[in-house]
Order: structure tokens, then C-alpha cells, then sequence
């Protein structure tokens, strides 16, 4: 089991606040707005590739999503659109120049009240488009040797229960497994009152990449464990019983970087001796990467 961490904590890939020797990973995921690697032409940026293939770890990608900082790189799975596969090929070209194995997706967007904000479709034109694209995709990422990880969302998205997203693999019949998201989902765990281990057992299966991160119930803080309000240890615990190939923290705030490692070296080793739970007040100063 691999154990890395997001791209915009990193300072020597995106200027993050920590970097590569303090983290001590093995493993940094890649996100599409922390990291130049496709222009707005979706152009590839090979000085950006041959800088990263200098340091000493390995990849896997987030592709682009909907609300990606540069339009022309957003990809909406909802949608049938030919540019969703012009952006995602190029992901893959990417993927195969890094030697990446894993590339993380998102099923389709869905209305919402706001609709300036966010144009999705209905949920079952949604759904079934997600559907669809997954199977067209899963036959472009066989040519490419990367296994897709279909991550669950929160209610903006295709696949955020855990029923949902098993059907959403189920209906693609491709090789996509699912990229399990520990804040997202206990988000949802809290909104309709499921356990938050129902996620596991029913995605159990097909869970080969874990976004761990923490929050409180409420908003998306990507908080490292132990700062929100998850129950770190069963979680933890429930990681290391099936085993993924790979664990992310998935972190965008944080009280203390000591924080950060604590959970690095926790993922590593016995999760029943976590020993990242924090009390904080409001003394205590949030360090957000945006």
C-alpha cells in the first residue's frame, strides 16, 4: 500500500507549504490546477513532466473536474461531449509519460438550485451519461495501461452513496474500480443518516485508491484526521482491512504540519494507535491552501 499526498501540499511541485523530504511519501497526487501540465490548448507541458520525473516518487493523477480553474480543461462526465475525451486522452498521455497507474475521475454533474453557478443536467440524464462515458473511457485507458478510479461525490454529482456509485460500476461492465473519499463520504454519512461504514462494505471490492482526509460533517475542509470530527481510528482501521493500493491525504488546511506527518506515519502503521486526534480552539491558526 502506497501512502502519499496531494500535489498542493508539495512545495517543490506547486509551491505548497511543505515539502517532499518532511513529508517523507511515496507517492504525491497530481491535481490539474495545483500543477501546469496541460495548457489551455491542451498542450502538453514537457518541462513540467521532465521536472517532476526527477524527483524520487511516484504519481497517480486527479483528472480535470467541471469546476477546474481553467474552463477549457473542465470535464463533465454528464455531458456527452467530444471535448470530455480530447481532455481525458490527453490526461492519459500524461498518465503514460509519468508512468502513472491510477487516474482519479468524477461521475457527472447534476442541477442544482443555483444554476448560474453550476449548469448540470437532470440526475437520470446524469447518471446515464456518466454511464456511458465511463465505458467509452475505460476502453481509451485499456490503450494506455491506467486503471480509473471513480471517486464518490457529494450531492452535486453522480455517486455519492455508496449504492449509487457501486451501480454507476456495475452498469460501465469495464475495468473502473472506485476511489474511495473519506470526507465526502461522511458528509453524506451525516446528511441522511447511514453509517459511515456502509461505504466499505459495499465498496469494498472495488476500493483501490482512498482519499483520506477529515471534516466536520458539514463542509468539504479537507482537514488532515483528527482535526474534524471523523472517527479517524475506525476509519484507519477499516483502510487497512481492505488493503487498497494506494492511500492520499487529501489535505488542504491544517493547524500544524507536525499534523500532516502524524497522519503519514499513522497511515503507515497501526491504526489502532492513532494518535492524531487534536484539540484546537479558536487560539489555534488554520494554515488553508486555498
Amino acid at each position: 500500500m502506497k501512502v502519499g499526498v496531494n500535489s498542493r501540499l508539495v512545495r517543490e511541485i506547486s509551491r505548497g507549504p511543505l515539502s517532499l523530504s518532511y513529508l517523507d511519501v511515496e507517492l504525491v497526487e497530481l491535481g490539474f490546477d495545483d500543477v501546469a501540465l496541460l495548457d489551455r490548448s491542451l498542450e502538453i507541458n514537457h518541462a513540467m513532466l521532465w521536472g517532476l520525473d526527477s524527483f524520487d516518487v511516484a504519481f497517480s493523477l486527479h483528472a480535470p473536474t467541471s469546476d477546474a480553474r481553467e474552463p477549457n480543461l473542465r470535464v463533465d462526465l454528464g455531458r456527452m461531449l467530444r471535448h470530455n475525451f480530447r481532455v481525458m486522452e490527453r490526461v492519459f498521455e500524461i498518465a503514460s509519460l509519468l508512468d502513472v497507474t491510477h487516474v482519479v475521475i468524477h461521475g457527472g454533474d447534476i442541477v442544482r438550485e443555483n444554476r448560474a453557478k453550476f449548469a448540470g443536467v437532470s440526475y437520470r440524464k446524469a447518471f446515464v451519461n456518466t454511464v456511458r462515458n465511463l465505458k467509452l473511457l475505460a476502453s481509451l485507458a485499456r490503450d494506455y495501461l491506467v486503471t480509473l478510479c471513480l471517486e464518490n461525490l457529494c450531492d452535486d454529482r453522480v455517486g455519492s452513496l455508496p449504492v449509487e456509485l457501486l451501480a454507476l460500476l456495475h452498469a460501465a461492465d469495464a475495468d473502473i474500480y472506485a476511489t474511495f473519499d473519506t470526507g465526502h463520504a461522511f458528509i453524506i454519512a451525516e446528511r441522511y443518516g447511514i453509517p459511515l461504514s456502509d461505504f466499505f462494505d459495499v465498496l469494498h471490492p472495488f476500493i483501490k485508491h482512498v482519499h483520506l482526509h477529515d471534516n466536520d460533517g458539514i463542509s468539504d475542509l479537507h482537514l488532515p484526521p483528527g482535526e474534524g470530527k471523523i472517527d479517524a481510528r475506525s476509519v484507519l482501521r477499516d483502510i487497512r482491512d481492505i488493503q487498497p493500493e494506494n492511500v492520499i491525504l487529501e489535505i488542504r488546511r491544517f493547524t500544524d504540519p507536525e499534523n500532516v506527518k502524524e497522519s503519514i506515519k499513522e497511515v503507515r502503521g497501526d491504526p489502532f494507535f492513532l494518535g492524531v486526534f487534536y484539540e484546537y480552539g479558536q487560539e489555534c491558526k488554520i494554515v488553508n491552501l486555498g
